[in-house]
């Protein structure tokens, strides 16, 4: 009887365990936070339309309901000029992208805003059309929602499920009325 009967077992132990994918964006070495002076480095495309000053580059809550207060960022890379909204949970996991924003050109027309808890059920009832009935699930969406919003796109909303973030796209028809849930 051979005495190294389990290696191959090792060693498929290994090939599998070096094939599963790094947990997604583990650092973020050459990424920092939008901030007031990199968004006024950033001129806008059309000056005579202003960001509305309820948008934010970030916002922090308990957006997933673990009782930490987690943090949204619009982040931008320092080579490329990419931006990318990532989610910072407060209970320390890796951040993870949500959102590729763009680039920094995109800056004056993006931002975020953040919604009081319960407004998941609101949101969905004026926009699904789909009547109550359709909307009761979202009723136990009990944490605060996110908005990302950038002109020209529809915007969309990040709301926590109990299991997971789930992200509902808003017509840009009526993006603008999501200001007024707040």
């Amino acid at each position: 009887m051979p005495r190294f009967t389990s290696l191959p077992l090792v060693v498929t132990a290994i090939a599998v365990a070096a094939c599963q994918p790094p947990t997604p964006n583990a650092e973020l070495p050459t990424w920092t936070e939008v901030t007031a002076d990199v968004r006024a480095s950033v001129p806008a495309a059309d000056p005579t339309l202003d960001r509305h000053p309820r948008l934010r580059d970030v916002v922090r809550g308990d957006f997933n309901g673990d009782g930490r207060r987690d943090k949204f960022a619009l982040m931008t890379q320092a080579e490329g000029g990419r931006v990318a909204l990532y989610f910072f949970d407060g209970a320390g996991a890796a951040p993870v992208e949500m959102i590729d924003a763009g680039h920094r050109g995109d800056l004056p027309e993006t931002g975020l805003l953040m919604l009081p808890k319960g407004s998941a059920h609101e949101i969905c009832m004026i926009y699904s059309m789909q009547g109550e009935l359709a909307c009761e699930a979202e009723k136990a969406f009990d944490m605060p929602v996110l908005v990302y919003a950038k002109r020209g796109e529809s915007a969309r909303v990040i709301v926590w499920n109990g299991d997971k973030f789930e992200t509902w796209d808003v017509p840009e028809d009526r993006s603008v009325h999501l200001l007024a849930v707040s």
